[in-house]
């Protein structure tokens, strides 16, 4: 369902399953798993190494959960659930390493270990109709990005975002929200089959001049 690599060996990789387990992988080694953590009742849908702390990774499920593990225990460290919907997206703040985001089909939402391990620290919910289905933080202003799953895609303003260490709470606030561009056939027209697909994933691409 989804797999990431170790920010510092990239021989090393974890892979989600559709039944709840994460394997760890080596690309030296295709005959085995490396370790298998089980801690998910429904499909994995993303794995994120922290980029600071290296030996510890989110992965969040249709399940409704979030969990933190360590690279070293097969036993989840937290649990986290603030609602009863699938979470679909996560990913760790590129300043600090008790920061994350995550999107459920409700809402946004930013979590602070630092502040509370029980709720996030701030919530944006969706329109009524639309679920959210993807998150993705800038890399060079505090904004994060949401899409969802009429293939538009939201910004919103991170105020007060800790950098590094401690962090203080953070506000969202929506900036800017419009629909992504739609392909063009070899007539030039749009294809309207495209119009409500949902955004599954958000990255950056390299810069060209």
């Amino acid at each position: 369902m989804c797999f990431d690599f170790h920010p510092k060996d990239t021989n090393f990789y974890l892979a989600g399953t559709e039944e709840g387990h994460i394997h760890k992988c080596s690309c030296s080694c295709n005959e085995q798993f490396l370790e298998t953590y089980r801690g998910h009742k429904g499909p994995v849908y993303k794995v994120a190494w922290n980029p600071f702390s290296t030996d510890m990774f989110l992965s969040c499920s249709a399940d409704w959960s979030i969990i933190l593990w360590h690279q070293d225990s097969q036993t989840p460290i937290l649990t986290f659930s603030s609602t009863t919907a699938f979470v679909h997206d996560v990913m760790w703040s590129p300043k600090s390493a008790c920061i994350f985001a995550a999107v459920n089909e409700s809402r946004a939402e930013i979590w602070d270990l630092s502040a509370s391990i029980l709720n996030p620290v701030t919530s944006c919910f969706a329109n009524p109709r639309v679920k959210f289905t993807s998150v993705l933080f800038a890399k060079n202003t505090d904004c994060l990005l949401v899409g969802d799953s009429k293939g538009e895609v939201s910004v919103f303003e991170l105020q007060n975002l800790a950098e590094g260490g401690a962090a203080s709470k953070c506000s969202l606030q929506v900036t800017v929200f419009g629909r992504m561009p739609l392909p063009a056939d070899n007539t030039g027209t749009t294809c309207p089959l495209l119009a409500t697909h949902k955004i599954v994933s958000l990255r950056w691409c390299q810069q060209t001049h």
